[in-house]
């Protein structure tokens, strides 16, 4: 972690430097370098010399351990020569005379030059704590994490004594000479190497966010400090004769119980608060994850459900995914998705959706998987990735939506869609050669007339002209009529009209009354024709053609148009006869195709559209139209339309 190397580095440096100060105050003779407070322990020269190899080991061991590994190796070695012949020394009392080799120690009057038997039991410790830290045995690096913590314990016991002010002479033989500045290097240099190893041993417990941890770290600046305070109090009061010494024993642990006493209290209260919210975290989770699971229940109801690992590898499926693609849990799980793989999408289509969940992100999109029998089905897919703190993927979760009736509806759509627009085009091919073929027609009879006229204006004969002008004016009112039939016959339909009331008994004489012009028909309603609603202007276009043809068409000095109206089964039926010449049998579909006429264009003046626009409203309503002959003679144009128009 980045606290950890920083730290090490700014404990290297100072190791550094104050062992470099020190090697310069022994060289030079500056009392002031090697010894911290006034008559206090100096740090010898060896000592200072250990120092700047410890903390250029640390500062490798954190920043540069891979390029340099013979260094740490060297400075080991050399803290455990150094470490082990002063200790010879001190054990023996041998000659061995590396305490003055560099410099002549003139302040020390007992074992000059000679650092303390402390000092050199810690460097070596130390040496063995830099090896033990970077090997890969367990054991080892235990082992290491123990003899760096031994160090912090004995430089924390120096530390303490200095603090409160205790002699020299009366420390144990062990510690009398090791310089404050000495403890406090070795305090920070152990705690900083055991860090490399920062789960493992009392630096483990620290750093832990368990429990345990947390109170540990909670208690120990309390248990540190006031023993010291405490301590440092009762010498003082000792050296003031404040109090008896017995008393003060008394005195100063019924003040340390008490204080840790309330001091663990408050923490007791804290944790108990902690705990009930706890407590209330675990029931909410309890409660959450009942929920969930009924969500889950719910989900492998309604969808297909997967879960794949990193490597694509499927670990759960539900029933709904087995029932789907016919394979078994046992057949499914440790195999790929591409078990059900149709072969149906392209590899880039397979490779942008692997691209977009190891990004992160959601993949959702339309799949045509195939199941264990060979059929085909199509899902809806959406693909969760789910992600850790550290933000790598470490599953995939597949919820899926069978659609494949859907898909097979919207394919007989589209084809059904296809199908009606290549009869629609053969339709607009048929009308475009109908309506070019109908329009010429009358324009090459008026432009032929037209130079009739212009010869027979050169030629002065005149007799003739009046009977062209007639024929050309009906030329030009059927050219009239054919381009309004084909205006109606094209808006059928087209526009959304609103719906109305419709009193077919009115709409149907008005119609009559408008078109028997001459008189000489009679219109005989059967029965009361209904109220219907529906769209006014389709109706009347209805009921204007099939009359208008009646009458246009009629034989008969007095003719008949008989128009009956019934509510049947489902819908209406109406008759429409007349007593004309009637439609031979094998002219009765033929009559409703656009511009088909049974007459001559120049007997009547017809566009063979009307019973075009009849069929044509009819097919829109969703109706039915045939043709009957009428006995004796005449036709009956026999009609159904279903409750579209509802009657009111």
């Amino acid at each position: 972690m980045a606290y950890q190397s920083n730290f090490a580095r700014i404990t290297a440096f100072a190791s550094i430097i104050t062992g470099v100060i020190v090697i310069l105050g022994w060289i030079f003779d500056f009392e002031g370098f090697i010894r911290v407070l006034p008559g206090g322990a100096s740090m010898k020269f060896n000592t200072a010399l250990c120092f700047v190899l410890s903390g250029i080991g640390l500062w490798i061991t954190y920043v540069d351990r891979k390029n340099n590994h013979w260094i740490p190796l060297v400075i080991i070695g050399l803290l455990i020569f150094i470490g082990v012949f002063t200790l010879l020394d001190y054990s023996f009392d041998l000659p061995l005379n590396i305490d003055n080799i560099f410099i002549e120690d003139v302040y020390s009057q007992r074992h000059p030059g000679r650092m303390s038997v402390a000092t050199a039991f810690c460097f070596l410790l130390f040496a063995f704590g830099l090896h033990g830290v970077n090997v890969k045995t367990v054991a080892l690096k235990k082992t290491a994490q123990f003899l760096l913590h031994t160090i912090t314990f004995i430089s924390f016991l120096s530390i303490v004594s200095y603090t409160l002010q205790v002699p020299a002479e009366n420390k144990i033989y062990f510690l009398n000479t090791m310089a404050i500045h000495t403890s406090v290097l070795f305090f920070f240099l152990s705690v900083s190497l055991s860090l490399v190893n920062s789960t493992l041993g009392f630096t483990g417990l620290l750093t832990s966010s368990s429990a345990g941890s947390k109170l540990l770290k909670l208690l120990l600046p309390f248990l540190i400090l006031l023993p010291v305070i405490l301590g440092y109090l009762w010498m003082l009061s000792l050296e003031l004769n404040w109090m008896d010494s017995d008393f003060g024993v008394v005195l100063f642990s019924v003040i340390f119980i008490i204080l840790s006493i309330s001091y663990i209290s408050m923490i007791a209260v804290v944790l108990n608060k902690s705990d009930q919210r706890r407590v209330s975290l675990e029931n909410l989770l309890l409660i959450k994850n009942q929920e969930l699971n009924y969500f889950k229940q719910a989900l492998d109801q309604s969808a297909i459900v997967s879960i794949t690992k990193p490597n694509g590898v499927i670990s759960y499926v539900n029933e709904q995914f087995c029932k789907i693609s016919k394979y078994s849990t046992q057949e499914l799980i440790g195999k790929k998705p591409n078990i059900v793989n149709s072969g149906f999408h392209n590899k880039a289509f397979i490779k942008g959706l692997w691209n977009t969940i190891r990004r992160g992100e959601v993949w959702g999109g339309e799949i045509r998987n195939k199941a264990k029998d060979g059929s085909f089905y199509w899902v809806h897919s959406s693909i969760v990735p789910f992600m850790d703190e550290s933000g790598e993927i470490y599953q995939y979760l597949d919820i899926s939506k069978d659609i494949t009736q859907r898909k097979k509806e919207e394919e007989l759509l589209a084809s059904q869609y296809v199908r009606g627009l290549e009869e629609k085009n053969k339709e607009l091919e048929h009308f475009a050669y109908v309506v070019s073929h109908d329009l010429k027609a009358p324009l090459r009879g008026i432009y032929n007339l037209a130079h009739f006229i212009e010869s027979d204006l050169k030629s002065n004969q005149l007799s003739e002209i009046p009977g062209y002008l007639k024929t050309l004016y009906g030329r030009a009112k059927r050219m009239d009529n054919l381009i309004e039939g084909i205006l109606n016959y094209t808006k059928i339909g087209m526009v959304e009209s609103n719906k109305e009331e419709i009193d077919l008994n009115k709409l149907v004489r008005e119609i009559f009354n408008d078109l028997n012009t001459s008189e000489q028909f009679q219109l005989k309603l059967e029965n009361r024709l209904p109220v219907v609603f529906g769209v006014s202007a389709m109706m009347q276009q209805l009921f204007a053609n099939l009359i208008g043809n009646a009458i246009k068409f009629n034989d008969k000095t007095e003719g008949i148009l008989e128009i009956d109206g019934v509510k049947v089964n489902g819908g209406y039926r109406f008759v429409v006869a007349d007593n004309g010449p009637g439609i031979s049998e094998e002219y009765h579909e033929k009559v409703f195709q656009v511009f088909q006429t049974l007459s001559a264009r120049d007997t009547f003046e017809s566009t063979g559209i009307g019973l075009s626009i009849v069929r044509k409203i009819i097919d829109e309503l969703k109706g039915t139209v045939t043709i009957e002959a009428n006995e004796p003679e005449g036709v009956r144009f026999v009609i159904f339309l279903p409750l579209l128009i509802d009657q009111k």
